[in-house]
């Protein structure tokens, strides 16, 4: 095609289809210019409908669309012999999808090799659905990581939904267990935490500044600092929980509840912080320091969601009754496993499940003994 274009405008073509990604079509269109004209030379790489675009922009604007052109492409003669051999271009391509599907573990890599695999319509023996695969397999261990790494409750739930559909590897079960504790711990937090974490630095500064407290905000911070960690020497008078208010950093009392880890409270604990703080009720509470009345409503909600936890669990694991509440709560904690739903990656319905196996018939015997064994 060829145009004519005044020297003080630049012209941009673009080639874009419904069935092919952007950037597969990079190298499908060349333009040069001489004096004033302008010729685009376009290359389809299968057939279909494609749509050309030009661009035009002056010295100081910026590129703006001024026509499209549509593009169809006419149908083999029927009267000729199919191609039985594969140019360069798609030895390359088939070459490249096989060895990022064995050997890389770069989910972007194998993504741009199934995009130019289909780009170039090449006959598939099932090494698309394999390689998708994969994608979604090193995206999911690509999430785990990240999210166990930043805490990170979206993050970690789609991993486990993505898990469920993919094989069970010895590298991702300890991942999805601990994703599992981790989305559990986060969920508690993120309900009981939300007022704590808001309370600014000044209001907790506050707190450890009285000097003869009334008694129930010395419980409330006593049974705070339990939940945290310390033992009962560290919290036994006002003087000790002061010293550990006034810490900073890492050590602070807002930095030590946002990393709090639920699941390492016990049934034994989480009774001891509700006697220390059962005798007094919100408005107490709250009449004492409106700091103070958060923390209690946190330490009191994280104990008792403790305990009912444990009742739930060990009704859900019997079928007949286990006695008396009392009875459940001095039975050993038994942490439940739920996983969350988020969408999960784009592949295959056919895709095996588990540790089943689908072959698949390649090219080569080699190929095809490798690629059988990548979902194991």
């Amino acid at each position: 095609m060829m145009f004519t274009v005044p020297q003080n405008v630049s012209v941009k073509a673009l080639l874009s289809s419904a069935a092919s990604p952007q950037n597969a079509l990079k190298g499908c269109v060349n333009q040069r210019v001489q004096f004033d004209s302008l010729t685009v030379k376009v290359t389809t790489p299968h057939r279909g409908d494609f749509c050309l675009k030009l661009l035009t922009k002056g010295k100081r604007n910026k590129y703006s669309v001024v026509c499209n052109y549509l593009l169809t492409t006419d149908e083999f003669n029927s009267k000729k012999k199919p191609r039985t051999y594969e140019n360069a271009e798609e030895k390359n391509a088939r070459t490249r999808l096989f060895d990022a599907l064995i050997k890389g573990d770069n989910p972007d890599d194998l993504q741009d090799a199934i995009d130019k695999f289909k780009v170039l319509n090449l006959p598939d023996d099932g090494e698309v659905e394999k390689a998708k695969t994969r994608v979604c397999y090193l995206k999911t261990m690509k999430d785990f990581k990240e999210g166990l790494s930043r805490r990170s409750l979206p993050i970690l739930e789609k991993a486990l939904d993505n898990s469920k559909i993919l094989p069970k590897t010895d590298e991702m079960k300890p991942l999805v267990r601990q994703g599992t504790k981790m989305v559990k711990n986060l969920k508690t937090l993120k309900k009981h935490s939300h007022d704590v974490l808001a309370l600014s630095s000044r209001t907790i500064s506050e707190l450890h500044r009285y000097q003869d407290p009334v008694p129930v905000m010395v419980d409330i911070m006593r049974a705070t600092y339990l939940l945290l960690g310390e033992d009962d020497a560290s919290v036994a008078d006002w003087e000790k929980l002061q010293t550990i208010m006034r810490k900073t950093g890492r050590d602070s009392l807002s930095v030590r509840i946002r990393m709090f880890d639920v699941t390492k409270v016990k049934i034994p604990l989480a009774k001891k912080v509700l006697q220390t703080i059962q005798k007094y009720d919100k408005d107490t509470a709250i009449g004492a320091s409106a700091g103070a009345g958060t923390f209690y409503l946190w330490a009191s909600g994280v104990a008792q969601d403790v305990i009912s936890e444990e009742s739930t669990t060990i009704t859900d694991n019997t079928s007949t009754s286990m006695g008396s509440p009392q009875t459940l709560l001095d039975t050993q904690r038994d942490t439940p496993g739920g996983i969350p739903h988020d969408t999960p990656c784009d592949i295959p319905s056919n895709t095996p499940r588990d540790e089943e196996e689908v072959p698949i018939t390649s090219r080569t015997d080699s190929v095809s003994t490798c690629l059988s064994v990548i979902c194991v």
